[in-house]
């Protein structure tokens, strides 16, 4: 079946010849699609986890072990899979929904692998190009930190600027945007158009259709043609190249159908409910970064649904680790109050890990978090490790985020939205008093963000509360019973009452 074109905007750069876009899980098994994407192109897929995007996204970049080679991607004329190595890696990148996996770890700092990225390629040091990349995506900030230490709308920019550096004529992103809030994912926009000649394509993933998306077509909206008509799991927008549009991308305060507003410095208590955690000059500092949090006041009530929401890197993720203690933050006060006549406070150092019986962190990337066999395994073992209750509340919340099916696999061989739902599961299983999530619906469809707010609006053990950062707006409307904005002049105020 010969590849359908849409907009022609030059000469075709990839064909995809019969691919079924099937995952792990088998979701969409049953049609085989065939694509043509030509230079100067936007392809902006949405699609629910489990379709097949990631496997597309790799068959174009000639990358993946399992994928179907002989004949299925052809690059310029060229079966993608008898291209030297080294071609490929000029000719094409992709940037993982995981941005950490773009970073070798050989270097202690951003600019060593900016620099190193570049050696790699076997071309001299082009240090204009470099410092045009960290200009462009705003990284000179950043240059002297450890890249693991980034938050994840950090690692997504510096990433995003790696693959771009040897200008591809493929770029790949997959899901990526998730990690970002919005004005940051107008400046990557713009960065990579400014950046990579007219004559490249932009492939970028999505679980959920972003409202920017819809606004900003420039060639229309098609379907992918399959060999079974009745197969559509995607919704493809193609556009022809072209400075972005501000107008129509991401002028949240006057686009936001549900803003988010700061809290007063000093809110007048609304509830006489128990104050469940206290924290008083709370501050944390990195030694790799001149960053530091705090110090700062923090409060929370007993059945509350906290959101912490604000830019990348002012120290969302930084605060919930804290509280955790993933990191040891400084502090005048810091305790739970469990009961009337029962409080806890941190333990020595040597005992750090009887904390999460009590503030419970899900880590935004799942793999940090996951380790046993099975996803049953995961779920259960976590909830009676720390809560003496037995499976049956555990299967009750993976029933409701939909993980039935995938009980007896291993996390590890579901696709990573998947993963997300089953660290998340975890978590809420151990009904810890105070519980962590950060950036909870990363990559997760419209039908997995709803069983998601489902899951949360009915969590409710006695005298617990949930703290939580997103990017994700109408999540935060629908879930959260307050809302904390955390900004780069948040010092010594109270966020909370």
């Amino acid at each position: 079946m010969a590849g359908t074109h849409w907009n022609a905007a030059g000469a075709t750069v990839i064909i995809v010849n019969n691919f079924a876009p099937t995952s792990a899980l088998g979701a969409y098994s049953g049609g085989e699609v065939c694509i043509s994407i030509d230079e100067g192109t936007v392809v902006s897929i949405v699609g629910p986890s489990g379709s097949g995007k990631t496997r597309f996204c790799l068959l174009i970049c000639g990358l993946g072990s399992d994928l179907p080679t002989k004949g299925c991607a052809i690059f310029r004329g060229n079966d993608i899979s008898f291209l030297p190595e080294e071609q490929r890696a000029l000719a094409t990148a992709y940037v993982p929904s995981d941005a950490s996996l773009l970073f070798s770890g050989i270097k202690g700092s951003l600019s060593g692998e900016l620099n190193l990225a570049w050696q790699l390629l076997g071309s001299p040091l082009m240090a204009d190009r470099i410092e045009r990349v960290t200009e462009l995506f705003r990284l000179n900030h950043l240059l002297d930190r450890d890249p693991f230490t980034l938050s994840g709308g950090e690692a997504t920019r510096a990433a995003v600027a790696l693959a771009v550096l040897k200008m591809p004529d493929v770029l790949a992103i997959d899901q990526a945007y998730d990690n970002l809030d919005p004005a940051s994912v107008k400046e990557i926009r713009y960065a990579i158009e400014s950046y990579l000649p007219s004559t490249s394509v932009i492939v970028e993933t999505f679980a959920r259709t972003p409202f920017w998306l819809e606004q900003s077509l420039v060639a229309g909206q098609a379907h992918i043609q399959g060999t079974t008509p009745d197969f559509r799991p995607w919704k493809i927008f193609v556009r022809a190249r072209s400075p972005v549009n501000t107008d129509n991308c991401l002028e949240t305060e006057q686009r936001d159908p549900c803003p988010i507003q700061p809290l007063p410095a000093t809110p007048a208590p609304t509830s006489t409910r128990r104050e469940l955690l206290n924290v008083a000059g709370m501050s944390f500092k990195y030694d790799s970064s001149a960053f530091q949090l705090g110090p700062l006041d923090l409060t929370v009530r007993a059945n509350e649904r906290v959101a912490v929401v604000g830019p990348n890197g002012v120290g969302k993720t930084t605060l919930l680790k804290c509280l955790a203690l993933l990191c040891r933050p400084a502090y005048e006060r810091f305790d739970l109050q469990l009961s009337a006549d029962t409080t806890v406070v941190p333990p020595e150092l040597d005992d750090v890990h009887s904390w999460a019986r009590f503030a419970l962190y899900s880590f935004q990337n799942p793999d940090d978090q996951l380790y046993l066999a099975t996803v049953r395994k995961e779920i259960i073992e976590t909830a009676e490790r720390l809560n003496s209750a037995g499976p049956g509340r555990a299967l009750e919340i993976a029933h409701q985020l939909g993980l039935d099916a995938v009980l007896d696999q291993s996390p590890f061989e579901l696709p990573r939205p998947y993963r997300r739902l089953v660290s998340i599961a975890a978590t809420l299983a151990a009904e810890t008093p105070l519980l962590l999530l950060d950036e909870p619906t990363v990559g997760l469809d419209d039908a997995q963000t709803f069983r998601l707010i489902d899951a949360l609006q009915s969590f409710r053990p006695p005298g617990s509360a949930l703290i939580m950062i997103s990017h994700d707006q109408q999540f935060v409307a629908a879930v959260a019973t307050r809302v904390i904005k955390l900004t780069p002049e948040c010092s010594r105020r109270r966020l909370a009452a």
